[in-house]
């Protein structure tokens, strides 16, 4: 099977944050701030009272989606003057599409997660507000089609490939999580860095056969992610921004408007910088031949990919006739039952997915 990526990149989950003093309030109650008092227990005097922002609010959905916000304190700057202002921050994800799931939070389905906002009744602001929304911890992924062998294979590649092979962990033991993640065991998305990116590779199968099973039945088909795993990686905060280059870009719809894949690919940087190259029966042979499929199998082991094989004896610096002795001595050698074509297929795979990363191998 050979790996296909689906789609382009898109945007699965982030927090946007919109000035209260845009929104119109609807339900005080789920809005309004919280009070902590501290009261003397002697006296029954209030010594201190504080106002909390920070607490969130879950509205569920029996159809496996939820609507999360909260009220903080945030700066607004004004020609170099840091202003306290308040903001609802909402997290919002790719479910919030339903049944257009997979194409992800673009500017083509924005106007469905508006939609999805102001069906709850908590506060209103325009469309244009949340376009101009500050955005952080945002999830952009790419989906692509492999199969679970493949998919091991993949893993095994990002591994050797990698400058920084420690950074990456896997639940072999786990049933529900094959993936393979950066930067952290546990909890890698709090000890993730703008050096260390959190990235994750996983199976949507296992997604939603064993946590997102109630949103899978309302909205999916089997098929529709029976073979589908997923990139993803998060660019978590200012900083971070910073050493994407993209520090200018202030507002969710202007994110929305760069090119996703670039910024996927600088993403993936941080851990092949100084990366290794995939170097991605039969009868009697002749010692010479023995030596070539040696040398072949030596190869795909370290990842070589069947194109690349092949541009070993495809040469361009022989005579035509050479060139064509050395094409049919691949064609043989490439047929027996000594060559590990398994292996070699796994690798062709990998390169595909690679490839969209920007992984040079």
């Amino acid at each position: 099977m050979k790996v296909t990526i689906n789609g382009t990149a898109k945007v699965d989950s982030l927090k946007v944050s919109i000035p209260l003093i845009d929104c119109e309030i609807i339900d005080t109650n789920l809005i309004d701030r919280i009070r902590v008092q501290t009261i003397n227990d002697e006296t029954g005097e209030l010594v201190k009272e504080d106002v909390k922002h920070g607490t969130p609010t879950i509205l569920n959905n029996s159809d496996g989606t939820y609507i999360k916000f909260w009220k903080e304190g945030q700066f607004f700057y004004d020609k170099g003057q840091r202003i306290p202002t308040l903001y609802v921050t909402f997290l919002i994800n790719s479910k919030h599409l339903r049944g257009r799931y997979f194409e992800g939070i673009t500017l083509d389905t924005l106007p469905i997660i508006y939609d999805y906002l102001m069906s709850f009744n908590v506060v209103k602001f325009s469309y244009d507000t949340l376009l101009n929304s500050r955005y952080s911890d945002t999830d952009v992924c790419i989906d692509f089609n492999s199969t679970p062998e493949l998919f091991e294979g993949l893993k095994t590649n990002i591994k050797a490939l990698s400058s920084r092979p420690e950074c990456w962990y896997s639940a072999t033991n786990s049933k529900d999580n094959s993936g393979l993640w950066t930067a952290a065991k546990d909890e890698p998305r709090k000890h993730a860095t703008p050096s260390t990116p959190y990235i994750k590779f996983y199976s949507k199968y296992e997604d939603f056969t064993n946590k997102s099973i109630d949103f899978a039945n309302a909205y999916l088909r089997t098929d529709q992610f029976k073979d589908v795993y997923r990139f993803e990686a998060t660019i978590s905060n200012s900083k971070h921004k910073e050493k994407l280059g993209i520090s200018k870009c202030k507002t969710f719809g202007e994110f929305l408007k760069l090119d996703l894949q670039l910024l996927i690919q600088q993403l993936v940087k941080e851990y092949f910088t100084d990366s290794k190259k995939l170097v991605m029966n039969s009868g009697e042979l002749t010692p010479i031949e023995k030596v070539l499929v040696d040398f072949m199998n030596q190869l795909i082991s370290q990842g070589a990919t069947n194109t690349q094989l092949f541009d070993v004896f495809n040469r361009s610096d022989v005579s035509r006739q050479a060139k064509g002795i050395l094409k049919e001595k691949y064609f043989k050698l490439s047929s027996l039952d000594e060559f590990n074509r398994k292996q070699l297929e796994i690798n062709s795979a990998s390169k595909d997915v690679f490839e969209y990363l920007g992984i040079k191998c």
